[in-house]
């Protein structure tokens, strides 16, 4: 895999398997991925992932590999019926937030997660919607 496809399934997978999968303790909760044509369900509380790069340089060059650092962030939108209130929302939110809070896999350790927009949800249609920012940063030794 490319140091892109293996940053992407990485992070796809700990999302999967944590939250989609209900492997944290809590609720499976329906997620859209980067790629994914499903469209958004219809009820319920759900997520959208997105991956961005924000920026791409080379850490250092030594005599075997040169090691090229990615920081990027995850985008988590967290969806619930905005009839629920906000309540709900936000504690989606909190699990997101424990699944990434200072996890590392190999080279790929998370930052401390935010609500870049504050924990007051916004109003997306019908749903009750927080975004959770989970900067990251990875290294590729080539």
């Amino acid at each position: 895999m490319t140091a892109f496809a293996t940053l992407f399934h990485a992070i796809e997978e700990r999302h999967r398997a944590q939250i989609a999968a209900g492997g944290d303790g809590g609720a499976s909760i329906p997620t859209i991925y980067a790629a994914d044509p499903t469209s958004e369900p219809a009820t319920g509380q759900w997520c959208r992932l997105t991956i961005r790069e924000a920026s791409r340089d080379q850490a250092d060059c030594g005599a075997s590999s040169i090691r090229t650092r990615t920081n990027g962030v995850l985008l988590v939108e967290c969806y619930d019926e905005g009839s629920s209130g906000s309540k709900t929302v936000l504690e989606l939110a909190d699990r997101v937030r424990a699944v990434f809070q200072r996890y590392a896999s190999g080279t790929l350790p998370f930052r401390t997660p935010e609500l870049p927009g504050g924990p007051t949800p916004d109003r997306a249609g019908k749903w009750a919607r927080l975004i959770v920012s989970c900067p990251f940063q990875y290294d590729d030794l080539s």
